[in-house]
């Protein structure tokens, strides 16, 4: 996901290197407060044959747990255009 649109002080909980070309701002995974609420996006595939990718199935159990935990308590807020630009 490109990041360039959202807040600096938004960091990527998972973020690879661009390119030196362009040196976007890129992230795999993110938190941040939606008016009212709190929403993770995340680009990586945490889905489909996960009994074949054991990397993929302990990141999910511990994403999931850390979302449903006391931690969740995300600090920079984002309007939900800029959540939805992210699907563009």
């Amino acid at each position: 996901m490109v990041l360039d649109d959202l807040p600096v002080e938004l960091p990527a909980l998972a973020q690879p290197v661009d390119t030196w070309f362009s040196a976007r701002r890129l992230g795999t995974l993110l938190e941040a407060r939606v008016g009212a609420g709190r929403i993770v996006v995340c680009s990586m595939d945490l889905r489909t044959d996960l009994g074949d990718r054991p990397v993929a199935e302990l990141f999910r159990h511990n994403l999931v747990r850390y979302l449903t935990g006391p931690e969740f308590d995300p600090q920079v807020e984002v309007t939900a255009r800029q959540v939805r630009a992210l699907f563009r």
